[in-house]
């Protein structure tokens, strides 16, 4: 896409790749979590074609995921990413669906205009698009968060407990 903006894919493969780095997983070890511990049949590949951009991840693998990489759904949807300082609009485009080149040009266009003596400057977005930092909207506020204890050498989830998250 462009700087900004990102599809939904692209946010996710990104976020699945960060956090992994994070948690200190390498894709083998987040796969296995998937597979052994949560019985999603993900290999090291898969892991490897999200992360690309090359795969969509279904509603489900989404929400285990979350708990693999002890993060949350809207973590892994936020385009600005762990620091969550800023970042591009998800658009709600599909790779599928190739765009024309000169449509992919004009998304996030500078448009220039002026004020009396000021230089108005701003950014022109054509598809509907949400801002990063409204994102919560869309998903849910937080009312407990999900807490995973691993066992790292066979991927097999030993606990899974539920801690109560004060709202802000």
């Amino acid at each position: 896409m462009t700087e900004f903006a990102k599809t939904v894919k692209e946010a996710v493969g990104g976020n699945v790749r960060t956090y992994r780095q994070l948690r200190g997983l390498d894709q083998e070890a987040l796969a296995r979590r998937l597979n052994v511990g949560l019985a999603i049949p993900w290999r090291r590949v898969t892991v490897s074609e999200v992360e690309r951009g090359e795969r969509h991840v279904t509603v489900t693998e989404l929400l285990w995921l979350a708990l693999a990489l002890e993060t949350t759904i809207e973590q892994l949807l936020d385009t600005r990413g762990p620091e969550r300082l800023q970042g591009p609009w998800l658009v709600p485009l599909s790779a599928d669906r190739p765009l024309p080149a000169e449509t992919i040009a004009e998304l996030g266009r500078e448009t220039r205009g002026r004020d009396g003596d000021n230089e108005i400057v701003g950014r022109e977005i054509r598809f509907q698009a949400i801002p990063p930092e409204n994102l919560t909207a869309l998903v849910c506020r937080h009312k407990a968060r999900a807490v995973a204890e691993w066992d790292d050498e066979t991927g097999t989830l030993k606990a899974l407990r539920y801690e109560q998250v004060e709202q802000s």
